[in-house]
């Protein structure tokens, strides 16, 4: 497609493209993202490919619009809810408006109802203020940033797990047919009405195989019937710990417990808080508030936003069942 109003081409992203991507980042963000994050986030990734561009007559890449199509349940069914990252125009081209055009672009070529049922994200103030008045960005439920002292998760003995239900194993690889992690999402999804599809090769990509971040990934075991209970991912920072994934049925003390297993994990690396970020209507956010997570002001200043289509789902029951964690927003 070309722009009238100046000699541009609007297409989706070529094998190539991803010098002049790199390029464009950092003259809009200042700061360099490596090539093989780059490479990770978005052509290894399992799911297909969202990338709109817009390209200037001399080949230069000025624009940007382009996310993760992650498979999302909803409901009884599996759709695409594409995720934006790393939106981005260059400065020198916003007079001919090549930011909202690439953005409608996206939408026409990516958003129709046999490919995508909805976008969603967490930009900050300025992203959400230019994406509602574009694309009709809108407000989800926000996000509750809670912190914990590890030693109020775990309040036995050091050593000492016994008294609860589940027994914790560290995971160190992961294949993306693996038969439990399929099978505890099957069990778990009824729980989760609409949220990112964490099966296995989710897993597997997202954490395992990050080229930059190391994560914990911890799995809980039911001791009685020995089927997985949930999992927990930690990513150990030198100032932090970030708790950036967990997935559990939904039950207060079963959540207990896996945070008692944490926090002796956690105690015992001589960690003295916990950090997640959680839907604040969400059932694991009011578990989490039970068991001694305390809510602070947000200190990022994302807005969990989605933008919706015909195909969509309501706000309201986008807002009523949505779950998200920072393992959507690739933030840590």
């Amino acid at each position: 497609m070309e722009i009238l109003d100046g000699k541009y081409n609007l297409r989706p992203f070529r094998p190539g493209d991803e010098e002049g991507i790199l390029a464009l980042w950092e003259i809009a963000f200042k700061s360099r993202m490596p090539l093989e994050r780059f490479k990770w986030k978005y052509l290894e990734n399992p799911y297909d490919k969202t990338m709109m561009l817009c390209v200037s007559e001399n080949g230069e890449i000025v624009t940007f619009y382009g996310g993760i199509p992650y498979k999302f349940q909803y409901q009884d069914t599996i759709a695409s809810g594409v995720q934006l990252m790393d939106i981005m125009s260059h400065p020198g081209h916003s007079e001919n408006r090549v930011f909202a055009k690439t953005a409608n672009q996206f939408i026409s070529f990516f958003c129709t109802p046999d490919k995508l049922l909805y976008m969603y994200g967490f930009p900050g103030a300025f992203h959400y203020s230019i994406g509602e008045r574009i694309l009709n960005y809108q407000k989800v439920n926000p996000a509750a940033y809670l912190q914990a002292r590890v030693k109020d998760l775990f309040k036995g003995q050091e050593g000492d797990t016994g008294n609860t239900e589940i027994r914790m194993e560290k995971t160190r690889t992961l294949d993306c047919d693996d038969p439990e992690w399929k099978k505890f999402w099957e069990n778990c999804s009824q729980d989760y009405p609409f949220a990112l599809v964490r099966d296995p090769g989710f897993v597997k990509w997202r954490f395992f195989d990050h080229p930059i971040k190391e994560y914990q990934v911890l799995k809980f075991i039911d001791k009685a019937g020995g089927d997985m209970a949930g999992y927990a991912v930690l990513s150990i920072q030198p100032e932090k710990v970030i708790l950036v994934d967990l997935l559990l049925k939904d039950s207060l003390p079963l959540f207990r417990d896996i945070m008692e297993c944490v926090g002796e994990y956690l105690l015992n690396k001589k960690v003295e808080t916990l950090d997640t970020w959680l839907p604040d209507n969400h059932f694991l956010a009011r578990h989490a508030r039970a068991a001694g997570f305390k809510q602070s002001k947000e200190p990022l200043g994302i807005i969990p936003t989605v933008a919706l289509f015909k195909q969509s789902p309501s706000l309201d029951w986008i807002t009523s069942h949505l779950y998200y964690s920072m393992a959507d927003a690739d933030l840590f």
